[in-house]
């Protein structure tokens, strides 16, 4: 009984390591294919190296998204004991030293060519790229995830005394102001709380672990869920035609395919 309950105790961590792995190689995948989605052309719509792009890309979107929802479902849980201090600092240390180091290889690989006798950039610029810009183009999720974590003891305190239709609005809204902003900039709603879009992954994955799906709804998102790829696909095709170069409205507003 002792075994059993042991393995039993394993399965989630189990789990959420194939999540992680899998969730890391799609991103590896986008990355690695993405850079063929931005040499479209209108004249070669069926070109193949784009349409290689765009079917990884658009099958593999969740990838990011379940990092995310994986982090919410477990530093959500309110049920979590540590202090908020204890917390941020346990969580930054192992997040901003890693991006520190990673920020400093990048700067010098983009700057290289100040090695050889090409004039040093400024410290101004240098500045503005690390605080104010993406240091590297995929290093965007570690400021991402670090807002987050700031967040998070304040969301411990909404969920812990939250009902779950509570929760439910909180989530509908999320993605309905996040779609709104994505698809119209700028509308006025949706112009100063355009930001709750990563929020809305990071609470509804507390919510599936808490609450999880009934039946006949897992039946209709599997489906739709298998049916968005080629819809995402088809629909950057029909956007990247009409723009006369690549779209990436179906997808996300970050352009972090780009190199």
């Amino acid at each position: 009984m002792a075994n059993i309950q042991q393995d039993t105790n394993r399965i989630p961590h189990l789990n959420s390591a194939y999540i992680r792995t899998f969730a890391a190689l799609g991103v590896i995948l986008i990355h690695s294919t993405g850079t063929y989605l931005w040499d479209f052309k209108p004249s070669a719509p069926f070109d193949v190296r784009w349409w290689t792009g765009n079917l990884y890309c658009s099958f593999l979107r969740w990838a990011t998204p379940f990092f995310i929802l994986l982090s919410g479902s477990v530093f959500l849980d309110p049920a979590r004991s540590e202090t908020t201090a204890e917390f941020l600092g346990k969580r930054l240390r192992r997040v901003l030293f890693p991006f520190a180091l990673w920020t400093l290889v990048y700067l010098a690989y983009q700057y290289r060519g100040s090695f050889s006798g090409s004039e040093l950039p400024k410290a101004g610029m240098v500045l503005n790229k690390v605080f104010f810009e993406d240091v590297y183009y995929h290093l965007w999720f570690i400021p991402m995830i670090t807002g987050l974590y700031f967040l998070t003891p304040t969301f411990r305190i909404f969920i812990r005394h939250a009902r779950r239709s509570d929760i439910e609005y909180f989530l509908v809204l999320c993605f309905v102001i996040t779609t709104v902003q994505h698809l119209v900039p700028g509308f006025f709603i949706v112009e100063y709380i355009g930001w709750l879009g990563y929020i809305g992954f990071y609470v509804l994955g507390y919510y599936l672990g808490a609450f999880g799906i009934a039946a006949w709804k897992k039946k209709a998102l599997y489906t739709v869920g298998l049916l968005m790829p080629a819809v995402t696909a088809l629909g950057t095709w029909h956007l990247s035609m009409q723009a006369g170069k690549h779209d990436e409205k179906g997808w996300s507003s970050r352009q972090e395919l780009r190199l």
